[in-house]
């Protein structure tokens, strides 16, 4: 298998953007559309088949495509978090509002995830024009 973890996060970033950005959208389903293209490329990506549009955007903006790279582990892990909270919920019958609650808290973990990320690339990035 290939490896092809830029390519990933790089999908995972444009992912976390556009879906915060389509939030402030009226219309709901868009983020329903981007979250099923999301899937639809990661798994494009495990078969070895890279969408056109992501080496175009490595390639032309390389500066964009870091900081794209820093956040893009986030909705992987929210993913995965997700899943693992919601069997646990499942398998063990807790009450609704605690699952509310902690899904809450997990939407709060992204926010502080993207802050952190960019903020250690930011200094990454800064570091490398510096030699």
């Amino acid at each position: 298998m290939k490896l092809w973890s830029k390519e990933a996060l790089l999908l995972g970033g444009l992912y976390s953007v556009l879906d915060v950005l389509s939030s402030l959208l009226p219309l709901d389903f868009i983020p329903d559309i981007l979250f099923v293209l999301f899937i639809v490329f990661a798994l494009m990506l495990c078969f070895n088949k890279i969408p056109k549009f992501i080496p175009y955007i490595s390639n032309k903006y390389p500066k964009f495509s870091f900081y794209m790279c820093s956040i893009g582990w986030i909705p992987y892990a929210v993913i995965i978090l997700f899943v693992f909270i919601s069997a646990t919920f499942v398998a063990f019958r807790f009450d609704e509002s605690l699952f509310l609650n902690i899904i809450l808290n997990l939407a709060d973990l992204w926010f502080f995830a993207v802050f952190v990320s960019l903020i250690a690339a930011f200094y990454k990035w800064k570091k490398q024009e510096q030699k």
